[in-house]
């Protein structure tokens, strides 16, 4: 059970691992009998600076985000000592986990999958920021582990 902000998460297991931390799935359950699933990744300890300022800036970012293809995020905190970002979970699977447990695409599915990837990368990229100005934003790591398929097959 993670606690923060008088909200306690249950934490039901590990999304994934890599160099800056992991992530874990969570579920929010409040004493009302609200209930949603959460994505909480928290960086590991002894980070460089600039590696949590990158963080930092990541979590800034997906706030001035608004698309329904975008996870959005709380404000990042620290917890015990490291930084935590609270997202919302994406349900589905990564483009990569499709891949190995089907093959390759077919060319018409391929195809409409980098077409929606397009289209919410245009969107993100003419969104305006808090000036009214258009954020123009670079992904800079499309890949397919960081491509998420939702169950109904949208990218």
């Amino acid at each position: 059970m993670v606690t923060t902000g008088g909200r306690a998460y249950r934490v039901l297991g590990v999304l994934g691992k890599g160099g800056f931390g992991k992530v874990y799935r969570a579920r929010l359950e409040s004493p009302s009998g609200f209930v949603k699933d959460v994505a909480i990744k928290v960086l590991n300890e002894n980070l460089t600076p600039e590696a949590i300022q990158r963080f930092r800036d990541e979590a800034r970012i997906l706030g001035l985000i608004n698309d329904r293809a975008v996870v959005s995020a709380e404000p990042p905190i620290q917890l015990d000592g490291r930084w935590v970002l609270i997202m919302d979970y994406a349900e589905g699977l990564s483009a990569k986990d499709v891949l190995k447990q089907h093959g390759p695409l077919p060319p018409s599915v391929a195809l409409e999958v980098v077409q929606e990837v397009a289209r919410v990368l245009d969107r993100v990229w003419n969104q305006p920021g808090p000036d009214g100005e258009p954020l123009h934003l670079l992904h800079r790591d499309i890949k397919p582990p960081n491509i998420q398929i939702s169950s109904a097959g949208e990218a």
